[in-house]
């Protein structure tokens, strides 16, 4: 078990340090009913309770025991546009692992895991064993992955979408096209996390995946006449706004419209799996694209 001083209390009884203290004692709580070796059913888990209990002394110490009022935002203070882009250097902010839980074991990470109720907390712990780069941690999540549920699998692949994870692109590609959309979503997340040069290998997946035998004997010469003469135009009217106004890209779009192949979905809808636009980035595309007159 770690020393106190390497231990973080907040990760040990699945809380984030942004609660209020009454919430530090409600977790601490329910972790002595499912931890104590006198009252737990099956005879608790002595090592675990006595982790949790000095994660609790620690924060009784610590932890502020009144949370402070956040400063309410002037009324005329500028608000960003919901039309802002978003880099293609700069994808959506998730959960990522810290110095701090670097430091915590393989066996505390996956306690995390297992044990925490805190969806925020078992994250950061998927994260931080594939930041390790360990690979009894690895071997423990594709494990993990082959037996959850689609929420925690989404929540696996996406931990998977670290810069130079390159072995674990053949496991990512198996779910690109698979139900449901958030599964796909989140292992072409992963993969463009990776490395944006990935898109082009969903494309193709994609493409084998989506078309038909008809459309994939045409494939060769679609793709020799795109090089020729660049790609055709979107007949969806919300491609096509996208596309002119630069809210997505090309291949963006692309995999947006072979998923749509896949799945019944209308294409914001697709698009707000794959997180290229937020929903209100999405809401004023289609504003537009309803004020704009096609000749």
């Amino acid at each position: 078990m770690s020393s106190r001083s390497e231990m973080n209390p907040y990760i040990t009884l699945g809380i984030t340090p942004d609660v209020s203290y009454a919430e530090v004692k409600q977790a601490f709580r329910r972790a002595v009913l499912r931890y104590h070796p006198d009252t737990a059913p099956g005879g608790g888990d002595p090592k675990r309770f006595l982790q949790i209990t000095e994660a609790y002394e620690l924060l009784q110490r610590t932890h502020p025991r009144h949370t402070p009022t956040p400063t309410p935002t002037p009324a005329f203070q500028d608000q960003p546009s919901p039309w802002t882009v978003r880099p293609e250097s700069q994808p959506p902010v998730h959960p990522r692992a810290d110095e701090q839980t670097l430091k915590l074991s393989l066996d505390e990470l996956v306690n995390c895991i297992e044990y925490s109720e805190n969806r925020y907390v078992r994250q950061v712990a998927m994260e931080s064993i594939v930041a390790k780069r360990d690979q009894a941690g690895l071997e423990y999540l594709l494990s993990l992955l082959q037996k959850t549920s689609t929420s925690e699998q989404c929540h696996i692949l996406r931990a998977f979408g670290q810069t130079g994870m390159n072995q674990l692109q053949p496991t990512l590609m198996r779910y690109v096209g698979q139900e449901p959309i958030e599964i796909s979503a989140a292992a072409i997340q992963a993969l463009e996390r990776i490395c944006t040069s990935n898109r082009k290998r969903v494309i193709d997946r994609l493409r084998q995946e989506m078309f038909t035998p008809r459309e994939k004997l045409l494939a060769p010469w679609h793709k020799l006449k795109e090089l020729v003469a660049g790609p055709p135009p979107h007949s969806g009217n919300l491609g096509e706004i996208l596309i002119r106004t630069k809210r997505v890209n090309q291949e963006q779009l692309e995999v947006a419209l072979l998923l749509q192949k896949r799945f019944p979905l209308l294409l914001g809808q697709i698009i707000r799996h794959l997180e290229y636009l937020t929903i209100a980035e999405i809401q004023q595309a289609i504003s537009l694209q309803r004020s704009v007159q096609y000749y």
